[in-house]
């Protein structure tokens, strides 16, 4: 009898840490989905705005700033805020020349599609530039 109820202990102790280990698993598996759901829906976002999204952390890190460059840049320009501007012109310089530095990470098909965000960018920025500059 004590064989029967050790062998039932130890079958149900094994056949409780398998259950664990699959709800680990399991819990790893949608972490992982939510992970990949969350980087797809910032890509689709990214995309939608006519931001192009790189392989590069650094370079995306790059895309970001300069997003949100351009964003003050039109708020600045929309304001009349010239002193905001004047911040900006230095800040626009420095983004031109960190630019080239991202230019050398990127290859082939990425850095082509960087070279069109920066150009169209950069044609933008001055669009804007000639709306406040009188």
């Amino acid at each position: 009898m004590k064989k029967v109820t050790i062998l039932a202990l130890t079958v149900g102790f094994f056949l409780g840490l398998q259950s664990c280990k699959e709800i680990a698993e399991s819990a790893k598996t949608s972490a992982q989905e939510a992970v990949e759901t969350t980087i797809d829906t910032a890509v689709d976002e990214a995309k939608a705005k006519g931001v192009p999204t790189f392989a590069d952390a650094e370079v995306r890190a790059y895309v970001d700033t300069y997003e949100t460059f351009i964003a003050d840049y039109k708020n600045a320009v929309e304001n009349k805020d010239l002193i905001a501007f004047a911040g900006l012109v230095s800040k626009g310089q420095d983004l031109a020349d960190e630019s080239k530095a991202m230019m050398t990470k990127l290859k082939g098909a990425e850095l082509e599609k960087f070279t069109a965000y920066i150009t169209a960018k950069s044609a933008e920025v001055q669009e804007l530039a000639k709306e406040i500059m009188p």
